[in-house]
């Protein structure tokens, strides 16, 4: 199937003044026997994580994994997703039908095309080092870890955190009907957006525990891939509940200071 180009994505996706615009990859276990999938948003820097628990990663189940965490976001937060040249994403073209998301392609042998994701994926290996079995970890350990990941305050950001930035970001395109371009002045999503949202940034944010979940480990790939689908949907909600929470704070602060 066709594929497109790294230099035929839209001029927005390099500048990271719009949310929306992702980069993927897999991690590879001991042997190439087994993976787990990375997405990152450029802008916001939010990270998804694909288990495959039945081993190996295939087309076929690295376009379900794909195709149920998009679904679970607003249109206008999965715009394009940038992968390598590798065969596990051949179904592209389905990915696109499915999700409305463009697959664009880096060049051969070029990982930096890619910077967030492979930076993103070096931090990973804390958790998933290099050599080991990366099936055995279940989709409630994934979950968890990518929950941490998006809580933590990144210097990039501002020392925001990811999943504030997509809780701000969701805030925006539902209040612009999802046509808004994220343009702020002070770089990448940071107070113009944040002041839009209803966020204090000066704030100190709380802290917030992911919940791990309860019941048995998600066996089958349909199972598996609907528990990161909801992931994502808590990752989001969280963020957002965290975000009114803090603006609460912020008003009831201010009311005590004016007494």
């Amino acid at each position: 199937t066709a594929m497109r180009m790294i230099d035929e994505r839209p001029a927005e996706v390099e500048d990271r003044l719009q949310a929306g615009h992702w980069e993927g990859d897999l991690i590879m276990g001991a042997g190439n026997r087994s993976a787990i999938g990375t997405l990152v948003e450029r802008t916001t820097r939010f990270l998804i994580l694909l288990p495959f628990t039945e081993g190996v990663a295939t087309t076929e189940g690295v376009r379900h994994a794909i195709t149920a965490a998009m679904a679970e976001l607003p249109a206008g937060l999965r715009r394009t997703l940038t992968w390598d040249q590798g065969k596990e994403l051949a179904l592209h073209q389905q990915i696109t039908t499915a999700t409305g998301t463009d697959v664009f392609f880096c060049d051969a042998h070029s990982p930096w095309q890619r910077g967030s994701n492979e930076n993103m994926n070096g931090l990973l290996r804390q958790y998933f080092p290099k050599g080991t079995d990366l099936s055995v970890h279940t989709v409630e350990d994934v979950v968890r870890i990518a929950a941490e990941l998006n809580d933590r305050p990144r210097k990039t950001l501002g020392w925001q955190r990811p999943a504030d930035l997509v809780a701000a970001a969701t805030a925006v395109l539902n209040s612009n009907d999802g046509h808004t371009l994220l343009y702020t002045n002070g770089g990448p999503l940071t107070s113009n957006l944040l002041a839009h949202a209803g966020i204090d940034r000066r704030i100190a944010p709380e802290d917030r525990r992911a919940d791990q979940g309860q019941g048995h480990e998600l066996e089958d790939r349909a199972s598996v891939h609907d528990g990161v689908a909801r992931g994502v949907r808590r990752w989001v909600g969280d963020a957002r509940s965290a975000v009114g929470r803090r603006t609460d704070a912020a008003a009831a602060r201010a009311v005590v200071d004016a007494a």
